[in-house]
Formats: structure tokens, sequence, C-alpha cells
């Protein structure tokens, strides 16, 4: 993704987020309030679910890591820092289109 000085990419947390691995978090991104703020929302390893209020579980840690209801965002992941590094080096691997 090429930005212009004017032009920067959407932060999560503080940090350039160039992609979106979930349809769920890029519709909510679309809605009144947004996507929720935790590292999960761009994370290959997540899961989300929208039952009426949407939640996220994370295939790493075999764990629901966050919900409206407990909505402590998770900040600092080795997990997530893996599956990007994965997600990243298996697009490489992909033909050219």
């Amino acid at each position: 993704m090429t930005t212009t000085p004017a032009e920067k990419p959407p932060q999560l947390l503080g940090r350039p987020t160039t992609h979106v691995f979930s349809s769920v978090i890029a519709r909510l991104r679309q809605e009144p309030g947004g996507a929720p703020h935790t590292l999960c929302a761009d994370c290959p390893a997540a899961m989300w679910v929208v039952e009426g209020k949407p939640r996220c579980f994370c295939g790493a840690m075999k764990e629901v890591t966050w919900t409206k209801k407990s909505a402590t965002p998770i900040t600092q992941c080795d997990a997530r820092e893996t599956a990007v590094a994965n997600f990243q080096e298996a697009k490489k691997q992909l033909p050219e289109a």
C-alpha cells in the first residue's frame, strides 16, 4: 500500500494497519462507533462473530478475547505478531497476479 504524505494509513492502537482480515471488522468500521479498538481487530488469528453484539475468539489462545461487555482491549500480543508474520510469509508464496 502506497500512501502520499497527506494520506496516512489507518491506525490501531498507534500502529499502522494496512490490512483487514475480518469481513466482520470491515463492516463494523462502516457503522457508527466503528470497530473495537483492540489488536484483535486486524489479527489473522482472530475470529469475529456478531450475535447481537460482536465478540472475538482467538484461534491462537483458544479463548474469547473481546466482548462488548468486557471490552478491555488487548494492546500487546505475541500470538498476533506471529500470526501476521505467518500470513505475510504465506502471501509471498502466492503467484503474482
